[in-house]
């Protein structure tokens, strides 16, 4: 079969994840593709930087959410850590908001996993590969969702240089994966399919684009932060779990329909938020499970 190594790795992921015990009163943000570099023109982090700031400390700290960063938190193939942690100091000083009386994880993707193969002093955080969920309906299984792919890694020496040497040169941010492409709907596919050998809810990224359930269940992808139209991100929240967007009018500016969804006053942010889908986690769980 062709997807059974990648079946298998993804197995061999869960089996090896930490387990987190989660009551249906707690709440979990999980957000992913920040790809912070160095703050330069080719930096796509900066376009929704102070919105992700805003959000970040005026509603989800505010209101008692964990925050599990789900990878390309640094974008490591493009700028060396320590100009990143430089560039984005205020970002840093609010996620560690989440070590103080909530929790913070971080889970390394395809282009921050550089952490785990040279030696990074002063790293910030808890790191792991993947993270369990486990609440008393299911379990919800987290990862970046590139090791879905037979050959992202081996493209790692390729990836660096074309980021460092092309992209970066020419201000070029990174792109947003087509829906449509066969190698996006192939690495959905496993996911999907691993996702109903075990019974398990799997919470990914990778692709940027944000997604709830799949065709037949079991798939959640948070989407990005670097949006162009705003933020996207996976909220569990009282049993339930929703796919959540927000923008701000710098974002959108004109384009916003404030009549349609109410603003927020977040530290002098005119933000907007809206639910794009939600459902119970038992109904979810009903559905990969069937």
């Amino acid at each position: 079969m062709f997807d059974a190594p990648v079946i298998k790795r993804l197995e061999g992921m869960f089996q090896n994840a930490p387990v987190v015990e989660l009551a249906l009163s707690d709440r979990v943000l999980v957000l992913s593709d920040l790809h912070m570099g160095d703050g330069s023109p080719s930096d796509g982090f900066r376009r929704t930087s102070r919105l992700l700031s805003s959000v970040l400390e005026r509603y989800y700290h505010e209101n008692g959410f964990d925050l599990i960063l789900n990878g390309d938190v640094e974008d490591l193939l493009r700028a060396p850590y320590e100009r990143i942690r430089e560039a984005w100091k205020g970002i840093y000083t609010v996620f560690d908001l989440f070590t103080d009386g909530t929790s913070l994880k971080k889970i390394f993707g395809n282009h921050d996993i550089w952490h785990l193969w040279i030696s990074v002093r002063n790293m910030l955080y808890d790191h792991y590969e993947a993270l369990r969920l486990r609440t008393s309906e299911g379990t919800l299984f987290l990862y970046h969702g590139h090791q879905a792919s037979r050959f992202v890694e081996r493209m790692y020496p390729l990836q660096e240089f074309m980021l460092n040497r092309v992209a970066n040169p020419v201000r070029i941010k990174n792109p947003s994966l087509k829906l449509d492409r066969d190698d996006v709907r192939t690495k959905e596919r496993r996911i999907m399919a691993h996702s109903a050998m075990r019974g398990v809810l799997s919470l990914v990224a990778h692709t940027h684009r944000p997604s709830f359930g799949g065709l037949f269940g079991g798939m959640y992808n948070s989407g990005c932060s670097t949006g162009k139209k705003g933020i996207t991100a996976i909220e569990i929240e009282d049993g339930r779990l929703s796919l959540v967007h927000w923008w701000d009018r710098k974002i959108l500016g004109r384009h916003v329909a404030p009549a349609m969804i109410d603003s927020m006053d977040l530290g002098g942010a005119d933000c907007y938020r809206v639910v794009l889908d939600s459902a119970p986690l038992k109904d979810l769980f009903r559905v990969v499970r069937a």
